[in-house]
């Protein structure tokens, strides 16, 4: 019984750990064009997971399985929800990709889109 709970343990701690986005990763970016990612990805927001160890590692960016480090912010690129806020949700269900129109709004500088 205790060699059943701690594999069961072992295999919980494992998935948690790789559907946890990386931090302003150098290298976050799809292996596939972007443009065919979003396509592939469309409405269902369950088309990353349902598709995982593919997406992870073929279309990694835009499932929001990684964030792209920040390059030097403009003048008017900033986080108008709120810079801890934003990080928050950029970094965790692919927020930059899903709710894309919010995002681009009020998330700018965290997604990466300026």
């Amino acid at each position: 019984m205790m060699r059943l709970t701690l594999f069961v343990v072992l295999v919980l701690c494992f998935d948690a750990a790789h559907s946890m986005p990386l931090e302003n990763d150098d290298e976050c970016k799809d292996q596939y064009a972007s443009a065919d990612c979003k396509k592939a990805i469309g409405d269902d927001k369950w088309f990353c997971e349902d598709n995982k160890n593919f997406m992870l590692v073929y279309c990694r960016m835009s499932c929001g399985y990684c964030v792209p480090k920040p390059s030097s912010p403009t003048k008017d690129c900033v986080d108008s929800f709120g810079q801890k806020m934003c990080e928050w949700l950029a970094q965790n269900n692919g927020y930059c990709n899903f709710k894309k129109s919010f995002m681009e709004k009020n998330c700018r500088r965290s997604c990466g889109f300026c």
